[in-house]
């Protein structure tokens, strides 16, 4: 293995990694269900929201469509007429509904610009300061010119961490976009976040159910998890045993940035050796290095639980993991008011609990269940561990 070539894996958050596997079926419901009508100067039917847990590769899904979309007026010339407009922002860049204003008047450049500007400007240096008479043109006019120009050049605003906005912002955005759609504009915005976003969302007040086309990104099922090692590897030109391949699979449990953090180490053990093959010694090599970063991590997780709470879900823990199923989230809630009442404490709290553990990534619901599910079923293990040991 020649020793210069740049480490190609990208455990680190929100890092494209070499490759994106287990993907394609929400790309194509992405392009099919909204962006494809978008791309021709048409109003999608609807915007987009992607969901999951932490680390299962949705900022990466998302700078993969981005560059797609870049690379199309290019690549597909018969499918895409027009050239597209990719915007991808953050929740930080929203902070207020002066800044999607902003956003949105900013676009189509400085003679979209001049339009909204003040008329007339005036500075004082003694003491300094800024006087200007606002023009009074209403925001429902740069919606209007928004949809005319956007059906000429389409747009495509990407959100990510969608899940911290302020549900107001959550709501002005959505109602934007949907007026845009409304004059005929081609626009669609792609919010992606935790599957909190889904509850922010409801909070909000926008009708969510018919605003949002729901996609949630689950876990990696075994092929795609060995095929995001094994097709970097062979790139460089190095093989990777079936044996390792199937270790590592069950390992990660499907869990995109463990599969990261195998690809790294392995390549270091393969750098070391200087082999163009990885073998069961260099997973053996490598498995003390990789449970200790997955310790870290869930370790950042945990302590979100602190003094009775940590105790509470040792006890959430052990009743869930004995059940063959998860219950629904109303009986995961009951189960919380149980344990509430079990402590002495205020059951009406069993909302705030249930946050929590949705926030550090223990529990979900994926689309189209009515059970929850456990967001990383190592987490839930090494929850139990760390209660066998108290």
């Amino acid at each position: 293995m020649n020793e210069s070539k740049e480490n190609p894996f990208t455990p680190g958050a929100g890092l494209k990694p070499p490759y994106l596997g287990g993907r394609d079926a929400v790309i194509d419901k992405m392009f099919r269900r909204s962006l494809d009508r978008t791309l021709q100067g048409c109003p999608s039917p609807k915007d987009i929201v992607i969901y999951g847990p932490r680390g299962v590769g949705k900022t990466c899904l998302i700078s993969v469509v981005e560059d797609t979309l870049k690379s199309m007026h290019e690549t597909q010339p018969t499918r895409i007429k027009n050239r597209i407009r990719v915007v991808p922002l953050t929740a930080g860049d929203l902070r207020s509904e002066a800044d999607i204003e902003i956003q949105l008047i900013s676009l189509f450049g400085q003679s979209f610009w001049k339009k909204f500007i003040p008329e007339k400007a005036e500075i004082n240096l003694l003491p300094l300061s800024v006087l200007y008479e606002r023009k009074t043109t209403p925001f429902s006019q740069v919606r209007e010119e928004f949809a005319k120009r956007s059906q000429r050049t389409p747009v495509v605003i990407t959100i990510d961490e969608a899940h911290t906005l302020n549900p107001e912002i959550f709501t002005a955005i959505s109602n934007h976009s949907a007026m845009i759609r409304k004059a005929g504009g081609a626009l669609t915005v792609i919010f992606s976040g935790k599957p909190h976003l889904l509850y922010m969302a409801s909070d909000s007040g926008a009708s969510f159910g018919d605003r949002f086309e729901k996609l949630d990104i689950a876990l990696l099922d075994a092929k795609a998890t060995i095929d995001v090692i094994r097709i970097p590897f062979s790139k460089h030109g190095i093989d990777v045993d079936e044996e390792v391949l199937t270790n590592i699979a069950n390992d990660t449990q499907g869990y995109p940035h463990f599969a990261q953090i195998w690809g790294e180490r392995l390549w270091e053990q393969c750098r070391k050796t200087g082999r163009s093959r990885i073998r069961s010694s260099d997973y053996t090599g490598a498995f003390d290095e990789v449970r200790e970063e997955r310790k870290l991590l869930y370790g950042s997780r945990y302590r979100l639980w602190k003094g009775r709470d940590e105790a509470l879900l040792q006890r959430i823990n052990e009743r869930l993991r004995a059940l063959n199923t998860l219950p629904s989230e109303t009986g995961v809630k009951s189960i919380i008011k149980e344990e509430l009442i079990g402590q002495g404490r205020d059951a009406d709290t069993f909302d705030e609990v249930f946050d929590k553990m949705i926030e550090s990534d223990y529990v979900w619901q994926p689309q189209g269940q009515d059970a929850m599910s456990f967001s990383l079923p190592s987490f839930v293990s090494h929850i139990a561990e760390i209660g066998s040991q108290a």
